[in-house]
């Protein structure tokens, strides 16, 4: 027994000498901890970039190993999950941006542990942010509602986009504000003359990253004469080698109603390239892309006093081209309907087969729609749409020809309880007396035809005018009267309702002017070709807006040059409407100040049925682009300006086709098809009393001779 007390004794004593460090061997301090060092690159990077951390420089004093143990925490406090946190060193390549939180724990072989923290602070990269894609400037008329549009814009990452529009400049005077600044569209009405800017600023719906835009929107008086603004529209930028590069301008516009001359111009190309424009003043142009390489196209419209241009790269190569989504047009549904979106109008040039994947871009707030969450790319070009709250949705289709993915193409959809009521003025009024003028809203309708209330409100008026409008004897009288008393310019406007919802504004501008102040104030009537009174056709007097005819075809309309052009030439223009085609009369040097003109008889679109045939032997394109002009023929002094493109197909069904009647009419064929017109390439188009009935036209196409 004594000999085991001695025993457990002598272990005692070892093991406070090794404790202890007892031994002259061992050079282990219990008292020293040891001490832990982070080694960072850097303590900023961006997003999608990497950083090497590193502990290696922490000591233990002791001289025996370290282990680590790293924990990163977000700006939430939550952990990053790390796959070697127990690493010595690490790279660190961060998912998201923020603020993170690195701390380093270390111990040695008795478990003494330390730690250290450092901060390393993530900023977002370029893909984090969403895209804001906003309407080209704009040229317009004092009065008019000013829409623009967001709907291209994209969020990040498949994020939802929130939008918000504000006045960034205006006018000293003005007191315009922007109407659903919180929509994908959004409108201003102008009060005054001069320069509006607008921002927009999109905003990532989860990490709340922003991008703005501005657009300009410069409004002028009636009586002065706006630039038109120039648009080329092509369905896509990147063809193939001898692909036909199709182009138009049909985006182009002039906020006086002015028609436009076109001037295409293919200013760059590939050295070697013999590519033109088969017709080059048309609204409606095409070239053979033959080289590889960038072509820059130059696009002029004018008014014959002003021009706008514009320019778009085309790209064409011997590479694989990326598809092209088409997504449909904008849509208005009601509630609880499902709607069938459909992308299958997408194509690819070189006919490969498809994949689509449709996404959801933004949202109403209030609205719980799932039905495009994580969505993957499948076969169906096809997607079933059903909100769950009325506004505004904008969704996107991608399509994937198995090598490249197309550019993402957006509709907008507005989901409505009921369908919207539709408010309608006539276009601007020029008058020289201050007597009671009339404007009528009673064209204004409601799909679901309710009966429509009519709000009216004067928007804008001249200093010292303090009259009413007069809106008749209750809310559902469609018709309004104001007496501008004092000269300048009054914006009227009307907004109907359904009983269920308001209708989008409709204004309309009166100018009153001195009548020693008209160069020309000109007078006549407008009939069909059997001398039949054509009502509501839109008459322009130059720069100074329109009138349209009456019941009885009759017109008025009131001239200011301020030096812009000849009063012994003067033109007034007409047409525009699905009743008429465009046209252009040259008046005769006037004998008063204010010229009747008469009786002028002008065609009206009537209907034709063309089909297609081909001669024997005939080897070229199936389908063939057909434009037909109408000449002067059988007119005094009228320039129809007025092109009707049509595609027609060998051998199917006729296309039954709107064209001016009685009137010549000439026939082209594009240049770059390998096609002829069999005999004669005009016919005249004969007026009919019963419009309904058939009226043929077949045209014969051989081949091109050389």
């Amino acid at each position: 027994m004594v000999t085991n007390i001695v025993r457990i004794f002598s272990i005692f004593i070892v093991s406070l000498l090794v404790a202890c460090g007892g031994s002259n061997s061992s050079t282990t301090d219990l008292s020293k901890t040891p001490i832990a060092n982070i080694e960072l690159g850097q303590s900023i990077i961006v997003l999608d970039d990497s950083i090497t951390i590193s502990g290696k420089n922490s000591e233990n004093p002791n001289g025996d190993t370290l282990s680590y143990e790293w924990l990163i925490k977000n700006e939430a406090g939550e952990e990053y999950p790390l796959v070697d946190k127990n690493a010595e060193t690490f790279v660190f390549t961060p998912e998201y941006f923020g603020v993170f939180q690195v701390t380093l724990i270390v111990r040695d072989s008795l478990h003494s542990s330390v730690s250290i923290s450092a901060t390393i602070t993530v900023e977002p990269n370029e893909q984090s942010y969403p895209v804001a894609v906003i309407s080209d400037d704009m040229n317009d008329k004092v009065g008019s509602v000013s829409w623009f549009t967001a709907e291209n814009s994209i969020g990040s990452g498949g994020q939802l986009l929130t939008y918000q529009w504000q006045v960034w400049s205006k006018p000293p005077t003005s007191e315009s504000t922007i109407e659903d600044a919180d929509q994908v569209k959004a409108y201003l009405i102008t009060d005054v003359a001069g320069t509006y800017e607008v921002a927009l600023k999109v905003t990532n719906s989860e990490n709340k990253l922003t991008a703005s835009k501005k657009l300009t929107i410069t409004a002028k008086d009636l009586l002065i004469n706006s630039s038109p603004n120039a648009a080329i529209s092509t369905e896509d930028v990147n063809f193939a080698i001898n692909d036909i590069v199709k182009l138009n301008a049909s985006q182009s516009y002039d906020s006086d109603d002015d028609f436009l001359t076109y001037q295409w111009v293919i200013s760059e190309k590939p050295v070697g390239s013999i590519a033109l424009f088969a017709e080059d003043t048309t609204e409606f142009v095409e070239f053979l892309a033959d080289v590889e390489g960038e072509y820059l196209v130059s696009l002029t419209v004018s008014d014959e006093s002003l021009s706008s241009e514009q320019t778009q790269m085309i790209n064409v190569t011997s590479q694989n081209i990326a598809p092209i989504a088409d997504a449909g047009v904008d849509q208005e549904v009601l509630l609880n309907a499902a709607l069938e979106l459909d992308g299958s109008a997408s194509s690819d040039a070189e006919g490969e087969v498809l994949l689509y994947r449709w996404s959801l871009v933004s949202k109403p707030v209030e609205s719980n729609y799932t039905g495009l969450s994580d969505t993957e790319f499948t076969l169906s070009s096809k997607f079933d749409f059903i909100a769950d709250v009325a506004g505004s949705y904008v969704l996107a289709l991608q399509v994937d020809d198995g090598i490249d993915y197309s550019a993402i193409d957006q509709l907008h959809i507005t989901v409505t309880e009921n369908e919207l009521p539709v408010a309608t003025l006539l276009s601007h009024v020029l008058t020289n007396s201050s007597e009671q003028i009339s404007i009528f809203g009673d064209k204004s309708y409601d799909p679901e035809e309710q009966v429509l209330k009519y709000f009216w409100q004067i928007i804008s008026a001249p200093d010292g005018f303090d009259e009413e409008l007069l809106t008749g004897p209750n809310e559902y009288y469609g018709i309004a009267t104001i007496s501008p008393t004092i000269l300048g310019t009054y914006i009227v406007q009307l907004i109907v309702n359904d009983g269920v919802q308001d209708s989008l504004p409709a204004t309309i501008t009166i100018t009153r002017k001195d009548a020693e102040q008209a160069e020309l104030i000109v007078t006549g009537q407008l009939v069909d070709t059997v001398g039949k009174p054509l009502e509501g056709i839109k008459v322009l007097g130059r720069g100074l807006g329109s009138t349209y005819s009456n019941d009885k075809g009759e017109f008025t309309v009131f001239y200011d040059t301020d030096g812009m052009i000849d009063p012994n030439n003067v033109l007034l223009s007409f047409g525009g409407t699905d009743i008429t085609t465009k046209g252009r009369i040259t008046l005769p040097k006037p004998t008063s100040e204010q010229p009747d003109v008469g009786i002028i008889k002008i065609p009206v679109m009537q209907r034709k049925d063309i089909s297609l045939k081909a001669c024997d032997g005939y080897s070229g394109s199936e389908t063939i682009q057909t434009t037909f002009l109408q000449t002067s023929t059988g007119y005094e002094n009228i320039t129809f300006l007025q092109s009707f493109i049509v595609d027609l197909t060998l051998n199917e069904a006729p296309v039954e086709v709107k064209l001016p009647a009685t009137g010549e009419l000439t026939m082209h064929i594009s240049a770059l098809t390998e096609a002829q017109i069999s005999g004669e390439s005009f016919f005249t188009h004969q007026y009919q009393a019963d419009d309904t009935q058939v009226d043929p036209l077949v045209i014969t196409v051989c081949n091109l001779v050389h």
